[in-house]
C-alpha cells in the first residue's frame, strides 16, 4: 500500500501496513450465510480498492473463527440448552395457568363486590330510614319529657300554691275562732 490509506475517511491500514483505525465510516458488507449468496457492488477508486479488500479478508476470518467456534460446542452443550428452554417453556406455561387463574378469581371477586355494593346499597336505605326514624322519635320523646317535666314543675308549682293558700285558710279560720270566742266572752 502507499500513501496515507483511505483519505479523509481514515482506514483500517494505515501507513507502515500496521492495523489502526481512523475515525472512518467502514461500508458494512452483509454477511453471506451458506443457503444464500449476496453480492454487493462497491465504487472505489485507486488504492482503495486493496483497503476494502482487506476489510473483506478480515471480516471472513471473523466469520470463519467464529463458525468453527459453534462447530466446537459440545453436543452436550445443546443438548443441556434444549432442556433449559423445555424447562422453560413447561414453566412458563405454569405461569400462564397461575396468571389465568388469578384472573379469574380477581374477576369473581370484583362481580362479588359488584353485588355486595347493591346489597349494601339496598340495606342502606332501610338503614338510614329507620335511624332518621329514630332520631324523630327520640326528639318527640325529650320534646315529651320536657313537656311532662314542665306539666310536672306547674302542677308542683300550683300545689305549693294550694298548701300556702290551705295554711292561709286555717290561719283564717284560727282567728275567725279567736274573734267569735273573744266576741261571746264579752257577750253576757
Amino acid at each position: 500500500m502507499t500513501g496515507s490509506g483511505f483519505r479523509g475517511r481514515g482506514s483500517w491500514y494505515g501507513e507502515g501496513g500496521g492495523c489502526t483505525r481512523r475515525s472512518a465510516a467502514v461500508v458494512p458488507l452483509p454477511i453471506a450465510l451458506p443457503m444464500a449468496t449476496l453480492t454487493t457492488t462497491i465504487s472505489v477508486y485507486g488504492d482503495q480498492f486493496l483497503e476494502v479488500g482487506a476489510q473483506l479478508e478480515l471480516h471472513e476470518s471473523i466469520l470463519h473463527d467464529h463458525t468453527k467456534r459453534l462447530d466446537a460446542l459440545l453436543p452436550t452443550l445443546v443438548m443441556d440448552i434444549d432442556s433449559d428452554v423445555r424447562e422453560l417453556y413447561t414453566r412458563s406455561g405454569a405461569v400462564k395457568d397461575e396468571i389465568f387463574s388469578q384472573r379469574y378469581r380477581f374477576s369473581s371477586l370484583e362481580r362479588e363486590r359488584e353485588r355486595a355494593t347493591v346489597t349494601f346499597e339496598t340495606l342502606w336505605r332501610p338503614v338510614l330510614a329507620l335511624e332518621a326514624w329514630v332520631g324523630h322519635v327520640d326528639t318527640r320523646m325529650a320534646d315529651m319529657s320536657l313537656a311532662r317535666y314542665d306539666d310536672h314543675r306547674l302542677i308542683h308549682d300550683m300545689l305549693v300554691q294550694q298548701a300556702a293558700m290551705q295554711r292561709e285558710l286555717q290561719e283564717m279560720r284560727g282567728r275567725v275562732i279567736a274573734l267569735e270566742q273573744e266576741r261571746g266572752c264579752r257577750e253576757p
